[in-house]
């Protein structure tokens, strides 16, 4: 009977760290850096203007708060900033950038001090492709703002009121072949 007892005991201390980290609740703030890819559609632009290739990664960031109103569910905003990607030719010139407003819910899955999570939402984005041919000086292109859905995944670890959080963002824009982000960054829970 007391061999049981300490059993149980024993099980319930070792669970009590999941059990916490999955009722903080309260409002958190953070930012990121991380890699973008973009890349646009290869037949938007005429044949006529050059081999142009606007599809690399570059240098982004972001600035984001959510709230935690439930254990395992947060409502988060923020904004990012995808840079911008450029390519010349000796005919051409072209650059690639874009931006967005975005709104997720996101699921939280804490275990112990690691949190895994999923999110889905909106973003509102602004997306501009420009290609300038530099004998004419002709200028093609569009800029674009939207609405689109949005996805995430990622793990964090808390330490304190700090987290280190790493993860993996897809972003649907029209005439864009991809825009993601992979990103590391820390937040703070208030």
């Amino acid at each position: 009977m007391i061999m049981n007892r300490k059993i149980v005991t024993c099980a319930l201390l070792m669970m009590l760290p999941l059990t916490a980290h999955g009722e903080d609740m309260g409002l958190y703030v953070g930012g990121s850096v991380g890699t973008a890819s973009l890349a646009i559609n290869g037949n938007y632009f005429d044949d006529d203007i050059g081999d142009i290739n606007l599809d690399s990664s570059t240098n982004s960031w972001k600035g984001y708060a959510g709230i935690q109103f439930l254990p395992f569910i947060s409502i988060e905003g923020g904004y990012t900033r995808f840079g911008d990607i450029r390519d010349t030719t000796p005919a051409t010139e072209a650059r690639l950038k874009a931006d967005t407003l975005a709104l997720f819910a996101r699921g939280t899955l804490p275990l112990g001090p690691l949190q895994v999570f999923a999110k889905g939402g909106y973003h509102f984005y602004d997306a501009e492709a420009a290609v300038r041919t530099l004998q004419s000086d002709e200028r093609l292109g569009f800029s674009d703002s939207g609405a689109e859905l949005a996805f995430g995944a990622g793990a964090g670890i808390e330490l304190g009121a700090f987290t280190l959080r790493a993860e993996y963002e897809i972003f649907l824009v029209d005439n864009f072949d991809d825009l993601t982000m992979a990103s590391i960054g820390v937040s703070y829970s208030f």
